[in-house]
């Protein structure tokens, strides 16, 4: 039985409130939509405002520019008094742009959530170069001790403000303290562990599997997907009758088109931007290129549908979603050979591919929204009864 308190509640997030568009923003609707059920009013409030209509409580800041601005720090003032907003969830935690929100939050408590892996986030390697060359020689530990180092001087000041000016700190793994620690160097006492949970409704059905391999998430160099190229081209000539499928737009897309055109790789099919679900229903595996993840929202999407996840193992919870050669396989960092290795041992042992699918499925219970939204009313009620 969840305890109904009428919390009103406002989601903060730098970006539109667009299910669409990221993660963070389903994880957020799906999350206000079960906190409403269950007797909160929400609100959602970001700094960009577009012309898209929705049925949310959807409000802007009335100027650009974010927080700091005179004109938006008042309208934020005022929204959280007139509405008095028990409680402001910080979904850009992760940036130093939401600082403002320890002064302007009043008698609301303030929870800021971190929807990423610190180290990935400011020091990986890839997001600072595509050059082969300087990429070999950033992999290097001195290099990438440097790159924390030079992290930690720019971004300490700002986490260990945020963490002492919030009431609670939400990170979705316990993989994630480490990081935290590293940049804030001070107490994790307010650190609460409550993962993201599945945002698109459970699957009981069986759908007949078809011989495909699956690609879900923008076409942009953080998701790596001219490695998917790479381990494509090592398999396809051994399994004519798979295709793979790559769902998503972005900048990379004319270069992967090109690619594919001008080394002939066999069976990709660019789909665009579409719904993921039908694909989910018919595909068998999912692959994950990614240099870092928030939390792999995909992985759970899909393995909900029975399609068999395999990823690189370059965030730190991925451990927390896949099992290695239980509901999954999980390959090391950027080893393509592995990867290609793994995915045709998949492709090729249908046996092996039907216990990891089951596995899979099972796995996807502990993260109903209703066992993830529970921990959060929860907290709620600790916070409120202990200020």
């Amino acid at each position: 039985m969840v305890p109904v308190n009428n919390y009103k509640i406002l989601f903060y997030f730098t970006e539109p409130f667009n299910p669409s568009k990221g993660g963070v923003e389903r994880v957020s609707i799906v999350l206000g939509k079960w906190l409403t059920e269950n007797g909160c009013t929400i609100f959602y409030l970001s700094n960009k405002c577009v012309v898209e209509k929705n049925s949310l409580n959807h409000i802007y800041l009335p100027q650009d520019g974010g927080l700091k601005r005179k004109e938006n720090w008042a309208f934020f003032k005022e929204f959280i008094l007139n509405n008095s907003i028990d409680i402001i969830i910080n979904q850009a935690g992760i940036f130093p742009t939401s600082l403002p929100l320890v002064e302007l939050k009043g008698k609301a408590l303030l929870l800021s959530v971190m929807h990423n892996t610190l180290f990935g986030m400011y020091t990986h390697p890839n997001l600072h170069t595509h050059n082969r060359l300087l990429l070999n020689i950033l992999e290097t530990c001195w290099a990438k001790s440097i790159l924390k180092r030079l992290f930690y001087v720019k971004y300490h000041c700002y986490f260990k403000q945020i963490v002492e000016g919030s009431d609670a700190v939400l990170l979705l793994s316990e993989s994630f303290k480490k990081e935290l620690n590293y940049y804030s160097r001070g107490s994790l006492d307010k650190v609460v562990i409550i993962p993201n949970p599945l945002t698109i409704p459970p699957n009981d059905l069986i759908y007949s599997k078809r011989k495909e391999v699956l690609f879900v998430g923008r076409l942009e160099y953080q998701k790596r997907p001219d490695l998917l190229l790479d381990i494509w081209k090592k398999v396809a000539g051994f399994s004519p009758e798979w295709s793979l499928r790559i769902l998503g737009d972005g900048m990379e897309r004319k270069l992967l088109e090109k690619r594919i055109q001008r080394e002939k790789i066999s069976n990709v099919y660019l789909e665009g931007f579409k719904s993921p679900i039908p694909y989910y229903q018919t595909a068998s595996i999912l692959c994950m290129t990614s240099c870092y993840e928030t939390f792999g929202l995909v992985l759970l999407e899909a393995m909900n549908y029975g399609v068999v996840p395999i990823a690189f193992n370059s965030y730190p919870n991925l451990k927390d979603i896949i099992e290695n050669d239980k509901d999954g396989c999980i390959i090391a960092p950027f080893n393509i050979n592995e990867y290609a290795d793994k995915l045709l041992m998949m492709m090729k042992n249908e046996r092996e591919l039907t216990r990891l699918r089951e596995n899979a499925k099972m796995k996807i219970g502990k993260y109903n929204i209703g066992l993830i939204g529970c921990k959060w009313i929860e907290l709620f009620s600790y916070l409120k009864n202990n200020k």
